[in-house]
């Protein structure tokens, strides 16, 4: 409730989703000291980009670009396979694998494959 009142307090109108609090912090922390040195300043938004870059695996414009149009942008990604720059999220369901086998007068389905190591026949 606090930090709600404080982003609107500063006119942002939602609050940072969770992939983009490092970018931000990262700029916050460059910006923040960039009146302290002439020289330093540009290398912490390197670096601060660099770590996104490898944690993320994308670049600090393409957070930006997610942000802005709500869909997966990636450069990275782009260069790679030639496609579209942003792309809709994939929200499919992850399900568990089955194993099923063949037991007595029914088929019986484990998460795990051969869980009783009994030699059952598994059927597909």
């Amino acid at each position: 409730m606090i930090r709600s009142r404080l982003l609107s307090a500063i006119g942002w109108p939602v609050p940072l989703p969770g992939r983009l609090r490092p970018v931000a912090v990262a700029l916050a922390a460059g910006l923040s000291l960039a009146a302290c040195s002439g020289v330093s300043a540009p290398l912490i938004a390197l670096g601060g980009a660099t770590a996104t870059t490898i944690n993320t695996d994308k670049l600090p414009t393409d957070h930006i670009a997610d942000y802005i149009t709500g869909q997966d942008c990636n450069s990275v990604r782009q260069s790679r396979d030639g496609g579209p720059l942003c792309r809709p999220y994939e929200m499919g369901v992850i399900e568990e694998p089955r194993y099923c086998y063949k037991s007595l007068g029914t088929i019986t389905c484990y998460t795990e494959p051969d869980p009783y190591r009994d030699g059952r026949y598994y059927v597909q």
